[in-house]
């Protein structure tokens, strides 16, 4: 009896004959998991069972060691708010195994967050979108993450996309961020989308430019201003103080956010 993962490259040794049976071993379905639960949880419930479902199927993935570890921690610590120690151990073994494109993919998904998708993914690593589908083919293949399509998000969950934060290379995520701002910003210009820029900015200064970012910042407000949102630009004013590091800069965007919410109670948005 011989095991191997199928994400391994190397093959069978010469040893093993044609009459060997090979059994491929699939995630564990919904209704199994209810049944692990069942059997290892014996007084829960309906909430958090719903949970650790959720739990079983998307940071588990269906991995029958990963089901066996989560609801152990559960039933120890009845927590979710932490990947237990024996996961994110093998959360950083299986991440080491993963090629460089995979891996690069892997750290831009978790970075991106919920704007994750295999064609921004592509831009921000300047790569191919086939590149970037064979790169997730992989990260499914280890049972890390999914995807329907290149414009569909990438299915890390936030657990796993924190564990992987964590393991990212300062100088890498600061290579990253910047990149995904340039991706974000790019993309939130021409309608001057408040929360795409929003998000390049948060990355801009994530990247050690909050220079960059605070200007980002204010001209998007300044627009929100133009289009009668003053709700929408002081908020946006606010992010760009918070960014500010000169009592000149604090003053300058303190002074604007100021002007957007007296117009907000003067009536002047597009509804007054």
């Amino acid at each position: 009896l011989m095991t191997r993962r199928t994400t391994e490259a190397s093959a069978l040794p010469p040893s093993v004959g044609d009459a060997t049976t090979v059994i491929e071993l699939g995630a564990l379905s919904e209704e199994s998991c209810r049944t692990l639960i069942a059997v290892a949880i014996k007084s829960i419930d309906e909430k958090d069972r719903d949970q650790l479902l959720n739990a079983c199927q998307s940071i588990a993935g269906g991995n029958p060691f990963f089901i066996r570890e989560i609801l152990a921690n559960w039933d120890a610590n009845h927590r979710f708010d932490r990947l237990p120690d024996s996961i994110a151990q093998a959360v950083s073994r299986r991440v080491a195994r993963l090629s460089s494109p995979a891996l690069r993919t892997l750290q831009c998904s978790a970075l991106l967050g919920g704007l994750a998708t295999v064609g921004r993914v592509s831009r921000v690593l300047q790569a191919s979108v086939t590149e970037s589908l064979d790169a997730v083919a992989e990260l499914a293949s280890a049972g890390i993450s999914n995807v329907q399509d290149a414009e569909s998000s990438l299915l890390l969950h936030d657990l796993w996309r924190d564990e992987v934060t964590r393991i990212i290379g300062a100088a890498t995520a600061q290579v990253l961020h910047s990149r995904i701002a340039d991706v974000l910003e790019e993309e939130g210009q021409p309608r001057r989308t408040a929360a795409l820029l929003w998000e390049a900015a948060r990355h801009r200064a994530a990247a050690g430019e909050p220079e960059r970012a605070i200007a980002l910042l204010e001209d998007c407000a300044e627009h929100l201003m133009s289009i009668g949102l003053p709700d929408e630009a002081a908020e946006t004013f606010g992010r760009a103080e918070l960014l500010c590091r000169t009592d000149a800069d604090r003053f300058r965007s303190l002074r604007a956010r100021i002007r957007a919410v007296d117009a907000v109670g003067r009536g002047e948005g597009v509804d007054g």
